[in-house]
């Protein structure tokens, strides 16, 4: 979502994290909040997800196309 939005990775952290953590703590209690607090949303792990899934979604077409009866091979 962060990347959709086109914002910095960043955000993650600064904004979202906290706001998740609040909401949690607040509907689900202590045990819920020390859960969340363990999901890393850190420009590093950003990326690397963000990278991830580029490379599978390239995996993915790359496969389609040599599937494709108009691809000779």
């Amino acid at each position: 979502m962060i990347a959709k939005q086109k914002k910095p990775h960043t955000i993650g952290e600064e904004l979202i994290k906290p706001c998740v953590l609040k909401a949690t703590q607040i509907i689900s209690g202590e045990d819920a909040d020390q859960k969340m607090k363990s999901i890393s949303l850190s420009n590093n792990t950003v990326k690397c997800r963000i990278d991830d899934i580029a490379s599978d979604i390239k995996s993915q077409i790359i496969n389609k196309v040599k599937l494709s009866p108009f691809f000779c091979h």
